[in-house]
């Protein structure tokens, strides 16, 4: 299906995953493509259902998508990061990914519900709670961002010169003074970055550029090279299991019973056995090399 402007793909996905929609029954998930300079081709943006979604079938492809992704980006409401369930989410989401907990960005969304020093110190007392699991705070904090889309939207809008409607008027007015009381519109360039940082959204979109697009490349290559070295050895075992079967069996023929038949056909299959794995492993060099040289990969030996 081929869709024209952001308003009717917006409608369309709404229409498939609106939790009021009859229709979201019927989803497990939604693919779309859509063109934008800021992220390359060959990175992929999968919005899950979350854990705890009614669907169970949906929360099974959450936990496989956090299983297998590159790098995750875990959302939370502000207003609720020191509520028990949400640092049970957080908790399943890292350790799901505890072979590479560097992987995990925690982000608390819709900050403009709370006034600066009432996330300040949701943040600390959050900071504290996730140490535990990234071993120190200070590895905590480095992982932790918070984000104000609809603030980061508004303001946009007003520095553009967009009249806001009265409700959108009424709502930016009272996120801006829980910024900062201090902060007036006919003032507002004076503060601008004061009310940047504070939405948030420039910098974790400079966080997933150095985290995420600009190390794809390093991310693409640790991967394939696990993803080898993985095969290889799981062969290996096989292989070596093989042959010291193989071994043994010789052995009894030539101690116990020359002509034992029985033991002949065991030999028999044994190096069946090792000679399929021996193209098994000429098979996965070839597509494992051909897949690193398709991605200019120099793969090292180990």
């Amino acid at each position: 299906m081929i869709i024209d402007g952001k308003d009717e793909l917006s409608q369309k996905i709404m229409e498939w995953t609106r939790s009021d929609s009859p229709k979201h029954f019927f989803v497990s998930e939604l693919e779309v493509g859509y063109q934008n300079s800021l992220f390359p081709s060959d990175v992929f943006l999968v919005d899950t259902p979350g854990l705890d979604d009614p669907v169970k079938y949906r929360s099974n492809i959450t936990r496989k998508y956090i299983k297998n992704a590159d790098r995750i980006l875990a959302c939370v409401v502000a207003e609720n990061v020191s509520q028990a369930s949400e640092l049970e989410f957080l908790t399943k989401v890292i350790q799901a990914n505890s072979h590479d907990k560097e992987g995990v960005i925690v982000v608390a969304t819709k900050k403009d519900m709370l006034k600066k020093s009432d996330w300040d110190s949701k943040r600390g007392l959050l900071i504290k709670q996730l140490g535990e699991i990234y071993e120190n705070e200070e590895a905590a904090a480095q992982h932790l961002l918070s984000v104000s889309a609809a603030l980061h939207t508004l303001f946009k809008k007003y520095i553009l010169g967009v009249e806001l409607v009265e409700e959108d008027m009424g709502d930016f007015k009272a996120m801006l003074n829980r910024v900062n009381p201090m902060i007036e519109l006919s003032a507002i360039q004076e503060y601008s970055d004061e009310v940047k940082r504070y939405a948030g959204v420039d910098g974790l979109f400079d966080k997933i550029d150095k985290t995420i697009i600009q190390k794809r490349r390093q991310i693409l290559k640790k991967k394939i090279e696990d993803s080898y070295w993985n095969c290889i050895n799981v062969v290996n075992s096989y292989s070596n299991d093989y042959i010291e079967d193989k071994n043994e069996l010789l052995d009894r023929l030539i101690f116990e019973n020359a002509d034992n038949a029985e033991l002949i056909k065991q030999l028999e299959e044994a190096d069946k056995e090792v000679s399929a794995l021996e193209d098994l492993v000429k098979v996965l060099k070839q597509k494992l090399y051909k897949e690193i040289n398709e991605n200019n990969i120099s793969l090292k030996e180990g």
